[in-house]
């Protein structure tokens, strides 16, 4: 039987403020997740082409990049993915992680030669990964909520939606006024000041400040520790969940999902570019996508609640492996483009949410970290080939027709894996 969370015995000022203290955890996350992954991937995409023009370097220059800061992150991951379980871990690695984020982005504005951009985006921004607001929000949002997982996790995971929403207006219109390297130095300096102050907020759990998940606040009359049915779940340790067949299932699944989660966002607008439309048209169409994102999340996240998470991607890779495959077929009209940005954008906006919810749905919330630590490099090395393999497709043939059918295939084999992902019994580990 497992041993009971380590609890605040007496309820603190958390319990005595107006909202329950997980949803202020929620809403700093999606504001860190925001700022982190507008300037990581979605600022990126629109300053690939100004980049590219000014410096004569190819497509993959800039991609190639995205994929070793991936690799060093992952790499690393692992070491601090359990210290994300302790009791101020989460907080220490996202004011590491903002810090060095900031200071990776600020760099870019100095570079001239691949191999500078590669040191400053690749391994400054790779350092800063273990800290990265969307791995640390992803281990701590599901411990603050049970029954309510799916709409928090909803709502934090929005803020990437919200940065594809915001940053490519933002990042074009600071190209027009003061050029593409001050605006590395502008988001840079926004990294620092949105984050820094939010990591501070982050606690690790709700039991830790004399609360309960989903806001439940009920203590036991003898000893005054909260009292939660969440207890009753059963929690895999990090070492018990690699050895079961079905994790890795699911890692197989959500790396192949991963690989649409960048690859089409991140080459968007460079492709409805190659299309005929302006960068300000292309901009747009990123922007409709990033509001389809956000609008997502809550439809997916609901129906994780109501069915289960399995049938949420099982239902997910079959409507994303048709709306990929949509893109080869489709014309140069504006009208058919946008709505398929917007349908790829509901679809993202899926795995984004489901990504995070099918970890502790299957395998519950107390060493969440530490598994997340594991895991989470594995997919987001496979995400990562998303955006290289696009851009280098695109360099060699002068198309991303190519890519959009391997990334179709790849949701195909997403539902497949997770087809054969059959939930665990919750009250003990599976034999193997």
């Amino acid at each position: 039987m497992q041993q009971p969370l380590n609890v605040t015995r007496r309820p603190t000022w958390y319990a005595r403020t107006p909202f329950y203290y997980g949803w202020g955890i929620v809403s700093s996350a999606f504001l860190m997740n925001l700022i982190a992954t507008g300037v990581l991937l979605w600022a990126l995409s629109v300053l690939v082409v100004p980049m590219a023009d000014d410096l004569g370097w190819q497509r993959g220059d800039f991609f190639i990049a995205l994929t070793v800061r991936s690799i060093i992150t992952a790499f690393l991951t692992p070491f601090f993915g359990h210290y994300i379980d302790r009791r101020h871990g989460g907080m220490l690695l996202l004011l590491s992680g903002g810090v060095l984020g900031a200071i990776a982005a600020a760099g870019v504005s100095t570079v001239h030669a691949p191999w500078q951009f590669m040191f400053w985006f690749g391994l400054v921004g790779g350092l800063a990964g273990p800290g990265a607001a969307y791995v640390v929000s992803a281990a701590i949002v599901p411990k603050w909520f049970v029954r309510k997982r799916g709409r928090a996790l909803a709502l934090s995971t929005m803020g990437t939606g919200a940065g594809a929403l915001v940053m490519p207006l933002v990042a074009t219109g600071l190209i027009s006024a003061v050029g593409w390297r001050d605006t590395w130095v502008v988001l840079g300096v926004a990294t620092a000041v949105i984050t820094v102050p939010l990591a501070l907020l982050m606690r690790r759990q709700p039991e830790d400040v004399g609360l309960l998940p989903d806001s439940d606040r009920a203590f036991d009359s003898d000893t005054g520790a909260p009292r939660s049915v969440a207890e009753e779940e059963y929690s895999f340790s990090a070492s018990e969940a690699l050895r079961q067949p079905t994790t890795w299932l699911i890692v197989t699944a959500m790396t192949l999902a991963s690989m649409s989660l960048l690859g089409v966002p991140s080459n968007l607008v460079p492709m409805l570019q190659d299309r005929g439309m302006s960068l300000e048209g292309a901009a747009t169409g990123l922007t409709i996508y990033g509001l389809m994102s956000m609008l997502a999340r809550f439809s997916w996240g609901i129906l994780a609640e109501r069915t289960h998470v399995r049938k949420a991607i099982l239902i997910l890779s079959g409507y994303a492996a048709i709306v990929t495959f949509l893109f080869v077929v489709a014309g140069n009209g504006s009208a058919i483009l946008f709505i398929l940005a917007a349908g790829t954008g509901f679809g993202v906006g899926g795995i984004v949410i489901l990504n995070p919810l099918v970890w502790p749905t299957y395998l519950g919330r107390r060493h969440l970290g530490a598994i997340l630590g594991f895991v989470l490099p594995i997919t987001t090395i496979g995400g990562s080939t998303g955006p290289f393999m696009m851009a280098k497709i695109f360099d060699w043939t002068g198309s991303y027709e190519l890519g959009l059918v391997v990334l179709s295939g790849a949701w195909v084999l997403c539902g497949v894996a997770m087809y054969f992902a059959r939930p665990f019994a919750r009250t003990a580990p599976v034999a193997t």
